[in-house]
């Protein structure tokens, strides 16, 4: 009988512990997902890209014309690894031109702009890391590619630039 009754004293101990225990880790993965979920960069637009009535064009004439200029700005203590990208406007999905057509070449000094390349479909532009309370200019240079099909008639495209901060240094 009484080792029963310590069989089941241990049980109801072992029991509490697994919960005690499950509480204290289920507070700290809440708590760590409050601090990954915490955002310290903050993006400003410099100036306004002419996107009236664009047409497909060669990529010498797209690496001519003016950049779309943003600024990747760090609020916080610490040094950010972060991703640049070009989003969809969630208000407009209705005959929205693929990201597929797009080239873009992009530049933090407005002098040295990257190779043209093709707009992948998930609009990742850039990855960087910025210092504290920092700021990173970009330029963007983004056109229809010429060689794109007649399925870019008639389509709008209207997009956001956004910076997504994936670790802390």
């Amino acid at each position: 009988m009484k080792k029963e009754i310590r069989k089941r004293v241990i049980s109801i101990f072992i029991t509490c512990m697994y919960f005690v225990l499950m509480t204290i880790l289920s507070v700290q993965i809440n708590n760590n997902y409050t601090l990954a979920a915490y955002n310290s960069l903050r993006l400003e637009d410099i100036s306004v890209p002419n996107m009236i009535n664009l047409l497909p064009i060669v990529d010498e004439d797209g690496l001519s014309q003016e950049p779309y200029v943003f600024k990747v700005i760090n609020n916080s203590s610490r040094r950010i690894k972060y991703v640049v990208s070009f989003t969809n406007d969630k208000d407009s999905n209705i005959n929205t031109l693929d990201y597929k057509y797009l080239r873009y070449s992009i530049s933090t000094d407005n002098i040295n702009y990257s190779r043209v390349k093709n707009m992948n479909n998930d609009g990742y532009l850039d990855t960087s890391i910025i210092n504290s309370k920092e700021n990173q200019v970009y330029y963007l240079k983004f056109w229809i590619d010429y060689n794109a099909s007649e399925e870019v008639l008639n389509k709008t495209l209207s997009f956001n630039i956004q910076v997504t901060q994936f670790d802390s240094i």
